[in-house]
């Protein structure tokens, strides 16, 4: 059991982090570029407009603060992946990350 624990462990940590840079990757500096300034700031009113949106929600639901974090960073970014990724920043439990990635 202690072995599997030790390889859940890496992966949800190494791994994980490892394929979110690859993913990345593939959005090269051009595209960033072809996009103009009025995009990127199209893009910066969303992600952080649905952020506050989320985290105002989640209080005024009385969700705890940790599992407010993950809906709310799945949610503006990416789905499921920065749920995945916030999980060891944050510290949350496993039926946290679960019930994030349901909503």
């Amino acid at each position: 059991m202690a072995l599997t624990a030790v390889g859940m462990s890496f992966a949800k940590r190494r791994l994980l982090r490892a394929g979110i840079i690859l993913y990345g990757a593939k959005i090269t500096f051009a595209k960033i570029l072809g996009i103009g300034l009025a995009g990127l700031l199209t893009d910066l009113y969303v992600v952080s407009s649905t952020l506050l949106l989320s985290f105002c929600l989640g209080k005024a639901l009385g969700l705890t603060p940790a599992l407010t974090t993950l809906i709310s960073t799945g949610s503006a970014i990416c789905g499921c992946s920065a749920v995945a990724a916030t999980q060891p920043i944050i510290n949350t439990e496993a039926h946290e990350v679960a019930a994030a990635v349901c909503v």
